[in-house]
Parts: C-alpha cells; structure tokens; sequence
C-alpha cells in the first residue's frame, strides 16, 4: 500500500530517525506513490536528504530533476553537480 509507505516515510523522516526516509519521501511524491504527485516538493525532499549526509539517490534524483526541469528550473550544470 502505497499510501502507507508514505505516511511511514514521511513521519520517520520528520523525526529524522531514518535520512533513506528523506529521500523516499522525495520518490512517492516524484511519482505519486501514496500520494498527489509534487514534483516542487519532492525536489525539496530530495535536498533535505541529500544535505543530511552521503543519501546518493537523493542526489541522483536532484541531478535528474535539474536535467530535465522537473520541479525546478532546468540547469545542466546543477545536474552535472548532483551526478
């Protein structure tokens, strides 16, 4: 259940018992697991997770969004930073 998931990842998140959670939280609202699709706020998830320590997908996804410009401006060079 994909909403579950979310709202496990996202309070393990906000007690910041779990930096993977951070990023997953990131994931669900990328894609729209468990969750209306935000790819603004999943960009922001992504950082919080990427700025908490070594989270290499969470920086893989940044980089990706930026490549692309989902959920932010499109900018190679701050995708060639977070790749």
């Amino acid at each position: 259940d994909h909403a579950r998931a979310y709202r496990i990842y996202r309070n393990l998140a906000l007690e910041g018992t779990s930096r993977n959670a951070t990023w997953k939280v990131g994931y669900c609202l990328d894609l729209g697991y468990g969750v209306d699709r935000n790819r603004t706020a999943a960009v922001e998830w992504y950082r919080k997770a990427a700025a908490q320590d070594d989270v290499p997908e969470a920086m893989y996804n940044l980089g990706v969004s930026y490549l692309h410009g989902e959920g932010v401006a499109r900018d190679a060079s701050k995708a060639a930073v977070w790749f």
